[in-house]
């Protein structure tokens, strides 16, 4: 994995995955990662593939590493910058979030919602976090994720409602946390 940095609020940039069927292949993919939303481990939700429109499966044979390497450095030129320049503030992941396929997707509608808080856009954080809080409210059996977030949505829309300025300084004590799960402090801007 390579990032931008230092940074804040967003971690963005290019992860390496190897293939699970040649020890040569291996993909790219593009990312934008929240840090104020709770986790333990960086995840891919707001990521793309490099590659074309499916991404692509990159293999290195010995004879073609320089033609490879090229098509590579091109892809992440024309792909991948773009994407993560797309999203570099927790507006521009709003806009980049409302456009992905799994725009319905409860990770994707929490990201949504804190980053509208974090960008000082509480009415439209508020409806989106009822709306996340009642379609967990519906789920039955539900899981612990599924409580965990349901609370948070609740707890964040009781501050909206009476100090919005506790609930960004609540996502930024969040931000804090996951800075420091996924060890990159280092690389990491407090802006308080």
């Amino acid at each position: 994995m390579f990032f931008a940095a230092p940074f804040t609020h967003l971690l963005r940039g290019f992860y390496f995955e190897p293939s699970g069927f040649d020890a040569s292949a291996f993909y790219v993919n593009a990312f934008v990662f929240p840090l104020y939303v709770p986790a333990e481990d960086v995840d891919f939700t707001f990521g793309q593939r490099l590659g074309g429109p499916r991404g692509r499966r990159w293999e290195l044979a010995e004879e073609e590493t320089e033609r490879v390497a090229e098509k590579l450095l091109s892809s992440i030129q024309n792909e991948g910058v773009p994407f993560i320049e797309s999203a570099t503030t927790p507006g521009g992941l709003v806009e980049v979030a409302s456009k992905i396929a799994s725009a319905e997707n409860l990770y994707v509608q929490q990201a949504i919602g804190y980053s509208l808080i974090m960008d000082q856009k509480y009415g439209a954080a508020v409806k989106v976090l009822n709306r996340l809080y009642l379609a967990l409210e519906k789920t039955s059996p539900r899981m612990p994720w599924q409580t965990e977030l349901m609370q948070r949505a609740w707890s964040l829309q009781e501050l909206l409602a009476t100090n919005p300025s506790e609930a960004q300084s609540t996502l930024k004590q969040w931000e804090r946390e996951t800075v420091k799960n996924i060890r990159l402090s280092e690389f990491w801007i407090d802006e308080d």
